[in-house]
Order: C-alpha cells, then sequence, then structure tokens
C-alpha cells in the first residue's frame, strides 16, 4: 500500500514536472520569437537615430543581444524594448 502511494506520487510529481518544463519550452519561444521580431525593427528603425544621443539604447540592444544567446529571452526582450523607447520609438506589438 505505501508502494503503490509512493509510486502515484512520483508519477503525479513526474508529470507535472513534464509540464512546467513544457510550459517553460512554450513560452521561451514565444519570447525568442518576439525578440527577434523586436531586433529587425530596431535595427531597421531604431537603429538609424543618431546614437552620439542614444549611448544607453545601444547598450541595451548589445545586453539584450548577449541575454538572447544565453538563453535568457524574457530579460532579452525587456531590454531591447528598453532600447527602442530610448531611441524615441514605441515597441512593436505582436
Amino acid at each position: 500500500m505505501i508502494i503503490s502511494r509512493l509510486l502515484v506520487a512520483s508519477l503525479l510529481t513526474l508529470g507535472l514536472t513534464t509540464k512546467a518544463h513544457a510550459d517553460n519550452i512554450s513560452h521561451s519561444s514565444a519570447d525568442a520569437a518576439r525578440y527577434e521580431k523586436l531586433a529587425a525593427y530596431y535595427d531597421g528603425h531604431g537603429g538609424r537615430v543618431d546614437h552620439h544621443h542614444a549611448p544607453q539604447a545601444q547598450l541595451n540592444r548589445a545586453l539584450g543581444q548577449e541575454a538572447y544567446h544565453a538563453g535568457r529571452f524574457s530579460e532579452a526582450v525587456a531590454l531591447l524594448e528598453q532600447a527602442i523607447r530610448e531611441n524615441g520609438l514605441n515597441p512593436p506589438t505582436d
């Protein structure tokens, strides 16, 4: 009886962990796609702004790219959105 309960508890835990992992992958994929869209927008529009007046935007763009390559997609999106705002533009909506 105790072994049965432990087995059921283990299977439930494994199932919940797998679902949480799948949710994180889905969320990460959405953030990665959002980052790529923002990067194209920044490079095509925001990157044209005179960077002598917006050095923080350049820094946030570089930090966002670094976060993206490290797999920290939510952080990368936030940094890139901030870089776009610092160039006087609004980030595109999805």
